[in-house]
């Protein structure tokens, strides 16, 4: 299973199972407080699976949208409150909205990057719904925010249930060839290396780039 608490946001290709970064921590036998880099974060298991077991994990990636994604699958929990408070504006934003119309810009109001990266998700995933199962945008957007919101919550119930001390995430935007990174900073390495041409990334995700505004 890998659509478990935050895992789920946007459908992203190419993906591992958590599962098997948790099996591999434990391999590796990786502490509280330990770094673990992911050089391709992709859309950010290993940066969740690490927040669980309070590991910090420091994710790098050459996409925009990866790095949206990942901040939102890890960071969203700590503006939750102020998420749902702006839920019904954002909502109202897309009622007359059609596909094309309605863009990332349309977020450009909300001045709290982690709020702001949450509805961008949201929207991401529309636009994924859209174009790939031809569902309506509007719907599937205000849809999306229900259901992200509801698994921020059950994050945060489960989180206060097992008494979780979360790690901290570090996602940056970056070249992975070209770490700037401080000798043994780093504790352990996971990663999925890009799939070369099993996998065109950048046309999987074009709707989404082209929806941040991207060429």
């Amino acid at each position: 299973v890998n659509q478990c608490l935050t895992h789920w946001f946007y459908p992203y290709k190419g993906k591992y199972h958590p599962q098997m970064i948790r099996a591999l921590l434990n391999i590796i036998d990786t502490k509280e407080g330990d770094t673990i880099l992911d050089p391709f974060i992709g859309s950010g298991t290993t940066a969740l699976e690490c927040q669980l077991l309070n590991i910090k994990c420091i994710g790098i990636d050459v996409s925009p949208l990866c790095i949206t994604l990942s901040k939102v699958k890890t960071q969203s929990l700590d503006v939750l409150d102020k998420i749902k408070e702006l839920k019904d504006t954002v909502s109202a934003k897309t009622k007359h909205a059609k596909e094309g119309l309605f863009s990332s810009k349309s977020h450009d109001d909300i001045k709290d990057e982690k709020v702001r990266n949450f509805y961008l998700i949201a929207e991401m995933i529309a636009h994924s719904d859209s174009s790939r199962r031809g569902r309506d945008f509007e719907f599937s957007f205000r849809t999306n925010i229900d259901k992200m919101i509801a698994s921020l919550e059950d994050y945060k119930k489960v989180s206060k249930k097992l008494n979780l001390k979360l790690g901290e995430t570090d996602i940056r935007y970056g070249d992975a060839r070209k770490l700037k990174l401080d000798d043994e900073s780093i504790d352990g390495i996971i990663c999925s290396p890009p799939y070369s041409i099993a996998l065109n990334y950048v046309q999987n995700d074009a709707h989404a780039l082209s929806a941040l505004g991207y060429d």
